[in-house]
């Protein structure tokens, strides 16, 4: 299923004026063991001044058989989500998703296919406002933070879509949920990785805001970089943690990068 991930990658980056800019991996841990892996690259567009998230993610699964995701996260010069495909191959299963959001109607157009089981779907829908779209990458999973203005004092509400495919198509709209998403002051805010010195801002997602009847649950951390919003770590409840195992900006060298 190689050359269908290339395939696809291939399809945004074609005949474009491209650089890269930053490269590195993440590891993904579950109550110190690591489970999955996540290597990535960033792209700018030096047409339109686009950058093009990419990740490439490896996980072995309760059946023993091996998961490969690609995402490709393509924003405009605002962050704002663009074009953006998933592709999943597992054994001879293979999906390819794709968003695809018109920035002057606001029309966001999913497509999903899946050959080996001859499900194909579409939906479409105008979304106004800002929002992310969810995926299972890590690199992209902060990029409302630049993309939005986030209140310094309080929480501010975030919007994410999404549809609730798997290995067919079975949904009929989009999956578009709220959060609510802290900025937290640190003095002295830094991470130490493999021996560097990472300077973080640091984000806590919440599902409500403050003063909500709801009851508080538990949260989400996030330590972001001040590059274009890749985060460099994420505390997630059972345990979980992302965190970049390297990272080089491969447009100038950064002292604080490894």
């Amino acid at each position: 299923m190689k050359h269908i991930h290339e395939k696809e990658q291939k399809a945004f980056t074609a005949e474009r004026e491209l650089d890269q800019i930053f490269k590195g991996k993440y590891d993904f841990t579950s109550e110190g063991k690591s489970y999955s892996t996540e290597n990535f690259i960033v792209l700018r567009d030096n047409g339109n001044n686009h950058y093009i998230y990419i990740s490439d993610i490896h996980s072995s699964v309760s059946t023993g058989e091996f998961l490969k995701i690609k995402v490709i996260y393509e924003v405009t010069a605002n962050f704002d989500p663009f074009h953006v495909a998933i592709i999943k191959s597992m054994g001879k299963q293979t999906t390819t998703e794709h968003y695809k959001l018109d920035p002057k109607t606001k029309d966001l157009i999913y497509t999903f296919e899946n050959p080996s089981r001859q499900s194909i779907g579409k939906i479409e829908k105008t979304i106004n406002g800002k929002f992310q779209i969810s995926t299972p990458a890590f690199l992209p999973s902060i990029i409302i933070t630049v993309n939005k203005k986030i209140e310094s004092v309080g929480r501010t509400k975030v919007n994410f879509v999404a549809t609730k495919n798997t290995w067919r198509h079975s949904s009929i709209e989009f999956t578009e949920s709220e959060a609510f998403l802290e900025a937290v002051t640190i003095k002295d805010a830094e991470l130490n990785i493999n021996g560097k010195v990472l300077y973080y801002s640091l984000f806590v997602l919440h599902q409500h805001d403050v003063g909500s009847s709801g009851n508080e649950d538990e949260v989400l951390e996030f330590y972001v970089s001040k590059h274009l919003a890749i985060p460099y770590k994420a505390v997630i409840p059972g345990n979980v943690e992302i965190i970049v195992k390297n990272l080089v900006n491969t447009e100038t060298p950064y002292k604080g990068m490894f």
